[in-house]
């Protein structure tokens, strides 16, 4: 198994989830009364002071607000995203690997159940695949 250098605290200490979101958000030129109404549209219901304290770092998003937070602002890998880490070598896939899950993606497209963007993006944090950042 490959060494973890992620820890909960040191992230915590750092803010890197608040920090992130804020220079996401400020990039993008979204306030956060817009920022708080687009979560609103994936049933997370926060006021702009919330987004406020999730930047500084007074309080953090569940996970559930994370996925919201992803899906609004179409962050598909949100591991390398909020930590700066590219995911461990122990869940990377060597060429046979990678090729089946391009098999599969495509078998899942072509049965016309599943949205393209909807697996690129469940591949990419599960399977931290860059191959499926692709348009597909």
């Amino acid at each position: 198994m490959a060494d973890i250098k992620y820890n909960v605290e040191t992230a915590k200490g750092k803010n890197m989830i608040g920090n992130k979101l804020l220079e996401i958000r400020k990039k993008r030129h979204i306030t956060q009364v817009e920022f708080s109404r687009m979560l609103g549209r994936y049933g997370v219901s926060v006021q702009p002071a919330a987004v406020g304290k999730w930047e500084s770092g007074t309080t953090t998003p569940t996970a559930y607000q994370i996925i919201a937070i992803a899906l609004a602002l179409n962050i598909p890998d949100i591991i390398t995203e909020f930590t700066g880490m590219a995911c461990p070598p122990d869940l990377e896939l060597n060429e046979q690997g990678l090729k089946k899950l391009d098999e599969y993606r495509d078998l899942l497209i072509a049965s016309g159940k599943y949205e393209p963007h909807i697996i690129c993006n469940y591949m990419t944090v599960y399977i931290c695949c860059n191959r499926c950042k692709k348009d597909v």
